[in-house]
């Protein structure tokens, strides 16, 4: 039977044997990198990693700081790991801030204690679970990367706290009430009094674990104020600058995400009666839960009193004199009437905090930005490392898939992380897999992602991108190929416009080709109106001819009208020269019917009288005066039939390249097939970011246990990793 240990000098040899064999197993059953979709190489294979699997990293360090574990008492420095069962243990004036794998940061402050009992993170299963468990000190903690299943609680001795979307931050100290702010996201808090949900701008505080406080929007925001600024006075209001990490670092971390949940969890676990949580002796849901029975109990149970700081708690005491007050007339009691004490404990709270709303409110929308910035710094970071690691395209495509799938607001971000990999995933065949999957997850996304794909590409590689990538896209989301031929132009140029329209137009099909057309032709100019409605057309055929002419010359204006009429006929054919006549002279106004009906005429050979009728009808003239006008406009109509020639020679040569594109398109759109789709934005419009509280069972509080010491209990034998 194999035990896997904790990291340790003396006793890792067993868990880097064990892990050593995982990669030698997954290098020998793993595919190596197969083809990549259209083409390209795909990404190679990565090892699997050789060191106990951490749940983050300290990056940040404030003077005495030290790391309580299997192997015994350590001082970390910056960037060192902290694994599954640590205890994090900060003294006087003291800082320290846990970043983990998935980009979340927990800061403590001063006189803290807390410990990670359970952490798992995997972007390709869109998962992550951790729980904390916070015995003392002041506390913040703001998520990172967003995954479709959240997990995160904070054990205390009044609560368990259940969280998602979040900017949590709040004080666990000796005879104090349990303060929490929950500055963004949802929150689910459960003791033996029941559960109450917390909500972004919320706040409350707890006296005993027995029963509940009134509803947090009942907290007075005086009260709410002292607590937020006693948070702020140790922790700071921003967050502390983090080191950046070695690439070996990097690798490591990323390959860790790259393990399963399971062989997570399974690599994680230690003796269990060390692995429950810290405060799981006393079962302080269980008992007389005032703050000083409760640390007492706990300090008791584990023989452990080193973290009792008398000076600390008096200061906090001080600082947090109205909670405590508050806390000591049972404010925090939902049943307990109102007294005059506590009306009196309101009015000094109202003199001493005279703009406690105000400052709440700008504390909250600070803690949102940058809860924010940590998310999108966490994108980059975990989608990079992801596609440094991942054996091949697929997967990088199921992992950006299931990111979009979490956090639509992120999709570009994803993208354009997934595509940042010099050698890997720098060229179209990447771009338009990663454009494709992220659409697959968010239809809604099509446009953004699909510029986003080609915005990441070398300047060399962009035309091409441009044209795969929109094709990509609009196969799996023809009702976007509007925002696609609009965004992909922006971002290619002009110099991609007649291909992009063409290659939306193909896989959209003819019924958008007017529109696509005109968007298009707005995005790239009127130098590129004649390319783009002659690529169009020719897509299209000549049942469409007539509104692409029309819409782009309403929009590339009357100087390329003759030019876009010759080219459009051109491309259609005879028996349509008079339809596209009459519609070009509609939309370009007087000044250019002679020059239209005299380059419709010679560029198509169609019948004159016919094409001069159709644009004296439109024009409101006589057929005299057109044919006067094409006389008059010789020039003018030489000049089309050049532009004309020139766009149509263009969009001949790039059909094969459109044709490709377009067949490749299908490919993708089966390779990403199995990336689950969110649901329509309307159903998800009052709540974008997915910040549902967590569902009651997921916070329970822990099944009655028995306060005898650890040392009695006897525990299973650790089942042998499989």
């Amino acid at each position: 039977m194999v035990r896997l240990v904790s990291r340790s000098n003396n006793h890792g040899i067993v868990l880097h044997l064990f892990l050593g064999i995982l990669s030698l197993f997954f290098s020998l059953s793993q595919p190596m990198a197969a083809e990549g979709t259209g083409g390209q190489n795909s990404v190679s294979a990565a090892a699997q990693p050789s060191g106990p699997v951490h749940a983050g990293r300290i990056t940040f360090l404030e003077k005495t700081v030290r790391l309580e574990g299997e192997s015994g008492t350590r001082t970390p420095v910056l960037n060192d790991p902290i694994l599954v069962s640590d205890t994090l243990i900060t003294e006087a004036a003291s800082k320290a801030v846990i970043t983990f794998r998935d980009g979340s940061k927990m800061t403590v402050g001063p006189d803290s204690r807390i410990r990670v009992s359970e952490y798992s993170f995997s972007p390709a299963e869109s998962q992550a679970t951790s729980a904390v468990d916070i015995v003392k000190g002041a506390f913040r903690y703001n998520s990172g990367f967003k995954v479709k299943k959240p997990s995160v609680s904070f054990n205390t001795p009044m609560a368990l706290v259940g969280v998602r979307g979040t900017a949590l931050e709040g004080v666990v100290e000796e005879n104090v009430p349990f303060f929490m702010m929950l500055s963004e996201g949802e929150g689910l808090l459960s003791n033996k009094g029941g559960q109450l949900p917390l909500s972004s701008g919320q706040a409350t505080a707890f006296s005993s674990g027995r029963v509940l406080p009134p509803g947090a929007d009942k907290m007075p925001p005086t009260l709410t104020e002292q607590g937020m600024g006693y948070v702020v006075a140790e922790l700071g209001s921003a967050e502390p600058p983090s080191p950046t990490l070695t690439p070996e670092q990097i690798l490591i971390d990323a390959q860790m995400n790259q393990l399963s949940i399971t062989d997570q969890q399974r690599a994680s676990k230690t003796d269990p009666r060390k692995k429950q949580s810290l405060l799981a002796p006393s079962s302080l849901f269980f008992t007389d839960l005032t703050p000083a029975s409760a640390w007492k109990t706990f300090a008791d149970g584990w023989g452990r009193q080193d973290f009792l700081v008398t000076s600390a708690f008096a200061a906090a005491r001080e600082s947090l004199a109205l909670l405590v007050d508050a806390g000591k007339l049972n404010m925090f009691d939902a049943a307990s009437p109102p007294s005059e004490a506590k009306a009196n404990l309101l009015a000094q709270a109202s003199r001493q905090y005279p703009n406690a709303a105000a400052n709440v409110a700008n504390h909250s929308n600070s803690q949102q930005q940058q809860t924010k910035a940590n998310q999108q710094t966490s994108t980059k970071t975990v989608i990079s490392g992801a596609t440094q690691v991942a054996p091949n395209l697929d997967e990088v495509a199921q992992i950006v898939g299931a990111a979009v799938g979490a956090s639509s607001d992120v999709a570009s971000l994803v993208v354009e992380s997934a595509l940042s990999v010099t050698g890997k995933t720098d060229n179209a065949g990447a771009a338009s897999m990663m454009a494709a999957a992220a659409t697959k997850a968010d239809p809604s996304v099509a446009g953004n992602v699909s510029a986003a794909a080609v915005n990441a590409m070398p300047a060399d590689v962009q035309a091409q991108a441009a044209v795969q990538v929109s094709a990509a896209t609009v196969a799996i989301a023809p009702e976007a190929a509007v925002a696609v031929a609009t965004m992909v132009t922006r971002a290619a140029g002009a110099g991609a416009a007649a291909s992009i329209a063409a290659v939306v137009t193909q896989l959209a099909g003819a019924s958008a080709a007017a529109d696509i057309a005109s968007a298009v032709t707005k995005e790239a100019g009127s130098a590129s109106a004649a390319s783009v409605a002659a690529a169009v057309t020719q897509v299209a055929g000549k049942a469409a001819a007539a509104d692409i002419a029309a819409a782009v010359t309403k929009v590339g204006g009357s100087e390329v009208a003759a030019s876009v009429a010759a080219s459009v006929v051109q491309m259609a054919g005879a028996d349509v020269a008079a339809a596209v006549a009459n519609s070009v002279t509609r939309e370009a106004g007087p000044g250019v019917n002679g020059a239209v009906a005299g380059a419709v005429i010679q560029s198509s050979g169609a019948n004159a009288a016919d094409v001069v009728a159709a644009v004296a009808k439109a024009s409101g003239m006589s057929t005299d005066s057109i044919n006067q006008a094409v006389r008059d406009s010789s020039k003018e109509v030489a000049s089309a039939i050049a532009n004309s020639n020139a766009a149509n020679v263009n969009a001949k040569q790039a059909a094969s390249t459109v044709s490709q594109a377009a067949t490749d398109a299908g490919a993708i759109k089966e390779s990403v097939k199995g990336i689950e789709q969110v649901v329509p934005s309307l159903e998800r419009a009052a709540d974008p970011n997915q910040n549902t509280p967590p569902p009651a069972e997921e916070v329970k509080p822990k099944p009655e246990e028995k306060t005898e010491p650890v040392e009695d209990v006897v525990p299973p034998e650790p089942a042998s990793p499989s």
